[in-house]
């Protein structure tokens, strides 16, 4: 991927870089963790805060991690190859340690691109044997206490619709 790194020409090697990301689907993930001073890390938001040279070492390490079941049904949108959008949030403040003029900060963000996983189905059926007659037959329902149901709620990312093989 895309190193993401913070400039500033006078910030020099001053304390007090500050950068808060965030992101709406997924966690952060830092390498050390030990310039965080605001959220946590693996989570949504962190702030991490030391020198520049700190701060990017950091960010040079960061991951981030989708959430569990993280598709459809979440408030991402699609970007049309069945990859879901999140958004990696950064917000950098300089501190106004060094340089003219008040505290600096800029604001960007990145799109993250994030592939749905094939979860495995669930498959429900009686717990108890089912004894019938030779040359009769048995009707597997819920109203027989005996049905049968197949979930993959989690992978319905076709408008609800699914296909299953029964043999």
């Amino acid at each position: 991927g895309e190193l993401i790194e913070i400039e500033d020409i006078d910030a020099f090697d001053s304390e007090g870089v500050s950068v808060t990301l965030s992101v709406t689907n997924g966690q952060i993930i830092l390498n050390s963790g030990r310039l965080i001073t605001g959220g946590a890390n693996r989570s949504n938001t962190v702030t991490i805060s030391g020198t520049l040279a700190e701060v990017n070492a950091e960010l040079a390490l960061m991951r981030y991690r989708g959430d569990a079941d993280f598709n459809n049904d979440s408030p991402a949108s699609l970007d049309g190859s069945n990859n879901i959008s999140d958004r990696l949030e950064i917000s950098v403040s300089d501190g106004g340690n060094t340089g003219t003029g008040d505290v600096g900060t800029a604001t960007t963000s990145i799109d993250i691109s994030v592939t749905p996983v094939n979860d495995q189905p669930s498959l429900f059926t009686p717990t108890d044997a089912q004894d019938i007659d030779d040359g009769t037959f048995i009707v597997f329902s819920d109203a027989n206490g005996n049905g049968i149901s197949i979930d993959d709620a989690r992978d319905l990312n076709n408008g609800g619709l699914d296909t299953f093989t029964v043999r």
